[in-house]
């Protein structure tokens, strides 16, 4: 899809929306033809069928030739049976084609959302892009297929009819086709009115399912602070802004269609005042006038086909766009770029004047340096909003530093495919994202090939194991939507198996113990540096009880690696650090028993400020 997104980038008219989408229907040539093949058979048919009335009338029932009549009952069953089998193919083969273009888009268009940067996801809201997911994309199948072979079906049967009006009867012709300009004219002015409304309509539907999609996905958050009334009110506003867009459908439908009806109508009775008058005249047999009306009926039905057809069309316009839109954003630069793959790495990871803000005028870092070494466990702690976090977004590529390097034994970041240099580190975030699978198939994510006894050992390793063989199925157990059937220690400690389960060199722990208690999260770190002795460790944590466990500590402030030690040489030096120590934990600065200094003198520890 690639291609087909790029070359239209930024155009909003239907003839730039059909140029771009109309190459999916290239591998499906061959049915698609088949299927206009059907489209152009039916008009054929149908005017053979209405061609029999004259033969009956004419020439069976007032030419008294009773003969003819077994031939034109057997016509008929020939005309129903080919325009079954017709019907057969042209809808099997029409649909097989819609299906499987419908199914390719939506894959190409996920393939591109998992491509884009989080800045993107950033400004969208989830329920909005899986409405472009799913019904916006049901749309263009409209467009590209049924659009397509509707449009074809309705012209073919017009042309057909209008030259077997012509050559029954000229005059008459004429007359019926003197109010076609009208339908013309009502049918443009539909159509323009109609894309305005269905692009609302798609807009306001996506807005509906993410409204949706939040007050469902955040229940348990609703529920806490007992906002039931709030999010029912935040619904049915959307839901009636959703439902205003489609009234004005509605009403400019209920307007447009009596007015065609009203036009046809005219012509109608026109041609019946006139024709039955040359019948009178003896100018037009009885047979010809029936079945002049017979394709007259079927020429305007038509005509009013590809009016209303319009509106479909306009409809699956409006969600074609919104599909471009998303395939128009692009990905980031470092998503986006074609470099080599990181090789296999031990772990130093090193961070050289690094400058990067979220925008421009606002940087989060400034001239930050960090060097982790290889198998060494460094905590990095800080206040809110001091950068551990982007720290964390750096080191797994999800931006590019403003200025500065990242390097991993030596290896730029900048040189490398990002994903390749995320198999290189495992991740366990802020929020333990599970999937709506069992335990088992959550912790095999880390590495889809590892086998049973690995993802076992893993857990055994995150101190799951105990917890995990104590449900009702063991690692079969379903995890529910988003791990909602776990406690959030349990979901962490799935995390952190299913990071370790990835054998990465480097593995960032993210706030990953959180939610432990303070002896289970002491088990738990002693258990990963266990198993994994050689493994470099980033432990982000507001704990300093925590951060006292690393090898060394890297405290935050200002964009900056304020102070860099152990946890003794970081209280040995009364600074930043020893401050925030203080506050988290101030009953180990009571007065306590001396201790003998280099002096040999008796010298107290610090007392609580």
């Amino acid at each position: 899809m690639t291609a087909t997104s790029r070359g239209t980038r930024g155009s909003t008219s239907s003839t730039a929306l059909y140029r771009r989408f109309l190459p999916l229907l290239h591998p499906y040539r061959g049915r698609l033809l088949m299927t206009l093949a059907a489209t152009l058979a039916r008009p054929a048919l149908n005017a053979a069928k209405v061609w029999l009335l004259k033969v009956l009338i004419d020439d069976v029932v007032r030419g008294h030739q009773p003969s003819l009549l077994p031939l034109v009952c057997a016509a008929y069953l020939g005309i129903a049976l080919a325009k079954g089998l017709v019907a057969f193919g042209d809808d099997s083969l029409g649909g097989w084609v819609g299906a499987n273009v419908v199914r390719d888009l939506r894959g190409a268009l996920y393939d591109h959302l998992q491509g884009l940067s989080l800045r993107f996801y950033y400004g969208q809201r989830l329920g909005d892009l899986l409405s472009r997911l799913t019904g916006d994309i049901g749309a263009i199948e409209e467009l590209l297929v049924s659009g397509v072979t509707d449009t074809l079906a309705h012209v073919l049967t017009i042309l057909v009819f209008l030259a077997m009006l012509w050559y029954l009867d000229t005059s008459l012709a004429l007359v019926a086709l003197a109010v076609i300009p009208l339908l013309a004219l009502a049918t443009v002015s539909y159509a323009r009115r109609t894309r305005s409304i269905q692009q609302a309509i798609r807009e306001k539907g996506g807005v509906l399912t993410s409204v949706a999609e939040e007050g469902l996905s955040a229940i348990a958050l609703v529920k806490a602070f007992a906002r039931e009334p709030f999010e029912q009110e935040r619904f049915r506003q959307a839901s009636s802004e959703s439902l205003r867009a489609r009234l004005r459908s509605v009403r400019t439908r209920t307007v447009f269609t009596p007015l065609i009806e009203l036009v046809a109508t005219i012509g109608t009775v026109l041609v019946v005042w006139l024709g039955s008058q040359s019948v009178l005249s003896g100018q037009l047999t009885l047979g010809g006038l029936v079945v002049f009306l017979g394709y007259l009926g079927s020429l305007y039905t038509p005509i009013q086909g590809l009016s209303l057809l319009g509106g479909t069309v306009q409809r699956a316009l409006a969600g074609a766009q919104r599909v471009a839109e998303v395939l128009d954003a692009e990905p980031s630069a470092q998503e986006r770029r074609a470099a080599a793959l990181l090789p296999a790495v031990r772990g130093l990871v090193e961070f050289r004047e690094v400058r990067f803000g979220y925008s421009a005028d606002r940087p989060v870092l400034r001239d930050f340096n960090l060097t982790i070494r290889q198998g060494e466990t460094l905590a990095l702690v800080g206040a809110s909003g001091a950068g551990k976090t982007t720290v964390v977004s750096l080191l797994l590529a999800y931006y590019d530093p403003d200025a500065g390097t990242i390097s991993i034994d030596g290896h730029d970041f900048r040189d490398f495919d990002p994903p390749s240099i995320r198999r290189r580190i495992a991740a366990v975030l802020q929020e333990p994202m599970l999937f709506q699978t069992s335990v088992r198939e959550n912790i095999r994510y880390g590495r889809l090939e590892a086998t049973d006894a690995e993802i076992e050992a893993a857990a055994v390793a995150a101190g799951a194991d105990d917890f995990i063989r104590e449900m009702a199925q063991g690692y079969e157990t379903p995890t529910g939507p988003r791990g909602a059937r776990l406690s959030g220690g349990q979901r962490q400690r799935l995390a952190i198996a299913r990071a370790l389960l990835a054998e990465a060199s480097v593995l960032v722990l993210d706030e990953a113990t959180s939610a432990l208690d303070p002896i289970t999260e002491s088990i738990v770190l002693a258990s990963l540096r266990t198993s994994k002795p050689a493994c470099t460790t980033l432990l982000v944590t507001h704990r300093l009880s925590t951060a006292r466990r690393a090898d060394r500590i890297a405290l935050l402030s200002g964009g900056r690696v304020a102070e860099l030690g152990s946890h003794e040489e970081l209280m040995r030096s009364r600074g930043l650090y020893y401050q925030f120590f203080l506050e988290q934990t101030p009953a180990a600065f009571e007065p306590a028993a001396a201790t003998v200094g280099s002096s040999g003198k008796n010298e107290k520890s610090p007392k609580r400020v």
